[in-house]
């Protein structure tokens, strides 16, 4: 269900980086800050994992960073699961922020799969990291 390798740049996200494409100013900090909380990540990637007989068979879903930045930009835009799908695959610059660039963004259903498996504790954690990042 998740992977955790990091993924390899295509040329469709090299020449877009190459234009000079960039996140407004707030998204760029709170992605900043995000590149920077492995721990949270790897809470989240826990918790994606949990329950499953065996993780590494079978498709390959949501990765635990475009699961944690997919739910940061819903709360912080304050959008549902429709138009947060909508939102990421209209725009490059959020297909950048939540770790998708140029790949097909899943459908809404898909998010909230994949929010639903984060356990409390884990969702509390993410929302006071988006306090202090805030504050």
């Amino acid at each position: 269900m998740s992977r955790a390798v990091e993924r390899q740049i295509n040329f469709a996200d090299w020449e877009l980086m190459r234009q000079g494409l960039r996140l407004e100013p707030v998204l760029q900090a709170i992605s900043d800050f995000l590149d920077v909380q492995q721990n949270v990540i790897e809470r989240v990637r826990s918790d994606l994992v949990r329950g499953l007989k065996n993780a590494a068979t079978g498709r390959s879903g949501l990765t635990p960073q475009q699961v944690l930045r997919s739910l940061v930009l819903m709360r912080v835009k304050n959008w549902d699961y429709r138009e947060l799908r909508e939102r990421i695959a209209d725009g490059y610059t959020l297909r950048q922020f939540t770790d998708f660039h140029s790949r097909r963004v899943p459908r809404h259903d898909a998010f909230h799969r994949g929010f639903t498996r984060l356990t409390p504790a884990t969702l509390k954690a993410i929302n006071e990291l988006v306090v202090a990042a805030g504050g």
